[in-house]
């Protein structure tokens, strides 16, 4: 997908882990503002002074949080189904997902179990919890069979992550004081909870010069539910003067 983005906007598109995801290293704090610097220290060390950011969920949090703490240095915002305002809507199921998939790990060192039915557990597990079909997908995915057993493989690991679950379902105290004037988009997916309509205004406190781009028939993750519309409203955006 980077390099379509490239191609169209004939920008150069940099993609990279966080801390505690993928390849990158697990250490330090684990909260945004740490993640916000990491960005800063990358584009600093590539010879980036100002470009766009754009961040899906917990990356979206981190890029507004890059943008409210470096805004020089951001050309255009893009926040990707995540609020930077408090999500009293959410939180208890979220970290229920994270209980529900522990639970699964905990279960087959009690009674050893198949590949399948750990996923399918978890899979029946997270649906009663209201979770939609590609979040759970995207979820189970990360259980594997190692040494005959099932052990989560996905990063970051489930026990920071409910360790951390305070702050990274909040925003960075006091930067919501702030105003950040650059274009900004946030893009609301129609079968999501997570940026209710009716915060619009209060978000745009904030975030001054936000528009919203509704993408239709779509969860939490726009990039693979609905690619066609996601890549036209994205590519909308940041084409625009």
């Amino acid at each position: 997908m980077e390099q379509t983005i490239s191609n169209a906007t004939k920008r150069v598109v940099v993609t990279f882990d966080a801390r505690y995801h993928g390849d990158s290293p697990s250490v330090g704090e684990f909260t945004y503002e740490t993640m916000a610097q990491d960005v800063f220290n990358l584009a600093r060390h590539l010879g980036m002074e100002k470009f766009s950011v754009m961040g899906h969920s917990m990356g979206g949090k981190t890029a507004m949080t890059f943008a409210l703490l470096y805004p020089s240095h951001v050309e255009k915002l893009v926040s990707i189904d995540v609020s930077p305002l408090e999500q009293s809507y959410l939180p208890t199921t979220k970290f229920d997902y994270l209980s529900a998939l522990q639970q699964v790990v905990i279960q087959s060192e009690q009674s050893p179990m198949t590949l399948l039915q750990a996923k399918t557990l978890a899979d029946n597990a997270l649906k009663e919890l209201g979770c939609e079909a590609t979040n759970r997908n995207h979820l189970v995915a990360n259980f594997v069979s190692k040494d005959s057993k099932i052990v989560w493989a996905g990063t970051p690991d489930l026990d920071l992550v409910r360790q951390s679950f305070p702050v990274l379902r909040a925003f960075p105290k006091g930067l919501l004081t702030r105003e950040f004037k650059q274009p900004t988009l946030f893009m609301k997916c129609e079968n999501s909870s997570y940026i209710p309509y009716s915060t619009f205004p209060e978000i745009q406190e904030t975030f001054v010069n936000a528009k919203f781009g509704i993408i239709h028939n779509s969860g939490h993750f726009p990039h693979i539910e609905n690619t066609t519309q996601f890549m036209d409203v994205l590519l909308e955006f940041l084409n625009s003067n």
